[in-house]
């Protein structure tokens, strides 16, 4: 069943699996109804949950995505697990502004990378556009897949960037099976195996777009496009002049 609080969190709703007779999860589900008008003791309860280590499922400007904090080792090892995800494959970190990069990345000195932040992430409706930066040194490896460089993206719905103004950033990666060719604008199109792992599942009024985020990498002196998106690589050097 599935229960809609557009204003006030009064009810909650849970779906109990069950493996044979025993419970093995207990999911709770939220319904968006009105997105330009969520209270904030429902954004502090999905944030409270993410703080202390649940698994969500959220919506995104592109696709729905597993969340989980991205300092959370524990939860990260869950999602590895859910995913069947191989641990050398890193995570999409969301941020609310620019100032969560201090604590992620190691610098910023190239131009075109503050252009490119200017142009797609510091505007009213921050586009789908994520960038692979060299990470910062205190990172746990196990969120960069071992490697040394992070994928981050501003996120582009005002409801994410609410929610992580409260709960700091959050990871993010296609509400899948590792390696499905699968890409989820709705919750009835995530696979029910992933649906019964997690905690929460918080599901937008409407589909979304279903085309993943354009990923560029931004540690050299160009961009290098490592997978064309909703935004075209010729519009991005277009508009940074490269």
């Amino acid at each position: 069943m599935l229960i809609s609080f557009p204003e006030i969190w009064d009810f909650n709703s849970y779906d109990i699996i069950y493996k044979g007779n025993i419970r093995i999860n207990c999911m709770e589900k939220i319904k968006l109804d009105d997105i330009n008008n969520i209270s904030n003791k429902v954004l502090n309860k999905i944030a409270e949950d993410i703080l202390n280590g649940k698994i969500a499922i959220l919506p995104t400007n592109t696709i729905y995505g597993i969340s989980c904090a991205y300092d959370n080792i524990k939860a990260l090892r869950k999602v590895y697990k859910i995913k069947k995800r191989n641990k050398k494959s890193s995570f999409i970190i969301l941020i609310s502004n620019i100032s969560n990069l201090n604590n992620l990345v190691e610098s910023i000195d190239s131009e075109y990378v503050r252009s490119l932040i200017d142009n797609y992430w510091n505007i009213k409706n921050p586009q789908p556009l994520t960038m692979i930066f060299k990470r910062n040194k205190s990172l746990d490896p196990l969120l960069t897949g071992g490697g040394d460089s992070i994928a981050i993206r501003l996120a582009g719905l005002k409801f994410l960037r609410q929610l992580i103004d409260i709960s700091g950033p959050v990871i993010s990666t296609s509400a899948t099976i590792s390696g499905q060719k699968l890409s989820p604008k709705d919750t009835g199109s995530i696979p029910s195996c992933i649906r019964e792992s997690v905690d929460i599942i918080v599901e937008y009024p409407k589909a979304l777009p279903g085309v993943e985020s354009t990923v560029l990498d931004v540690t050299g002196k160009r961009p290098v496009i490592i997978r064309e998106g909703r935004i075209k690589y010729n519009s991005i050097l277009e508009k940074i002049n490269l």
